[in-house]
C-alpha cells in the first residue's frame, strides 16, 4: 500500500489538504540532516501550544454563549458567526492551495 504507517492504518482521507503530494513532500523531508535541532518540535511545545489553541477556543465560546443567553436574541451573535465562518473558510483555501 505505502510507506507511510498512518495510510496503512487508517486508509486514504478525503482531506484536500492530506493528498498525494503532501505524503511525497513528508517522504522526502524524512531525512532530517537538513533540520535545526529547533525545527523540531518537542513534547513540551506540543502541550503548550495544544493548551493555547484550547484555551482560544474555550474564551471564544465563552464570549458567543455569554452574548447569546445575555440577550436570548439569536441575531446578536450572527455577526461572530459570519465572521468565524468567512476567516475559516479563507484560512481552508490558504491550507488546501499553499505550495511548499
Amino acid at each position: 500500500m505505502s510507506n507511510h504507517k498512518a495510510l496503512n492504518m487508517f486508509g486514504r482521507s478525503g482531506n484536500p489538504s492530506l493528498n498525494a503530494q503532501t505524503f511525497a513532500n513528508s517522504a522526502k523531508d524524512a531525512n532530517f540532516s537538513n533540520y535545526a535541532p529547533a525545527a523540531t518540535m518537542t513534547l513540551e511545545g506540543t502541550v503548550n501550544k495544544t493548551g493555547i489553541l484550547l484555551a482560544l477556543v474555550v474564551v471564544s465560546a465563552f464570549y458567543t454563549w455569554s452574548e447569546f443567553f445575555s440577550t436570548g436574541n439569536p441575531a446578536s451573535v450572527m455577526p461572530l458567526a459570519m465572521g468565524g465562518a468567512i476567516v475559516g473558510f479563507i484560512l481552508a483555501l490558504e491550507t488546501i492551495f499553499k505550495k511548499q
